[in-house]
């Protein structure tokens, strides 16, 4: 089993999905991927937290997602360089009780994702088996301009794959 106790910086560390109907949503893919959720949405296999299904009340405008977290050091910090880099600030950097600090952004070409500073958690206890995170991938119309973003920053280098296909490395491992 690949227990996760933490996160290189940089790297995908948690996901979310938001929706209008969460009970649906939870039943779904509870019967799935075998989830069992706590009071607050988190979802749980054997034991273990591995996603989260919440209320997208905030995000009204939005049709159901799923929203990637990448583990940041200092998510201030990262917030104003994603700015500076022409991204939007959706939800500035807030604290999630004990669990860690975030921040939602989009992308300069309309794509949200969040960084994820951790303090009592660092994401996902469980990754790359059935049911958890194990990859996450940008579907754009504009991957060069994408790549450079990215890349710049979260300090990822770019691979290219085949003719239509970029890779993204944290280091000597895929983003």
């Amino acid at each position: 089993m690949p227990l996760r106790d933490s996160y290189p910086t940089s790297t995908f560390c948690w996901i979310q999905h938001s929706t209008h109907q969460c009970e649906s949503a939870r039943q779904y893919y509870g019967a799935l991927f075998g989830w069992s959720f706590d009071a607050e949405g988190r979802a749980t296999l054997k034991d273990r937290l591995i996603a989260a299904i919440g209320d997208s009340v905030s995000d009204q405008h939005l049709p159901p997602h799923w929203l990637g977290y990448v583990s940041v050091a200092d998510v201030e910090q990262s917030t104003y360089k994603g700015e500076s880099l022409g991204a939007t600030v959706l939800r500035e950097p807030v604290q999630a009780g004990s669990w860690g600090r975030l921040a939602v952004l989009r992308d300069p070409q309309g794509a949200h994702f969040a960084m994820w500073e951790p303090h009592a958690s660092h994401g996902a206890e469980i990754v790359n088996e059935h049911g958890t995170l194990c990859w996450n991938e940008l579907l754009t119309r504009e991957p060069d301009a994408a790549g450079s973003f990215y890349s710049t920053l979260f300090d990822w280098t770019i691979e290219p794959y085949g003719d239509s296909y970029t890779v993204f490395m944290n280091g000597e491992r895929p983003a």
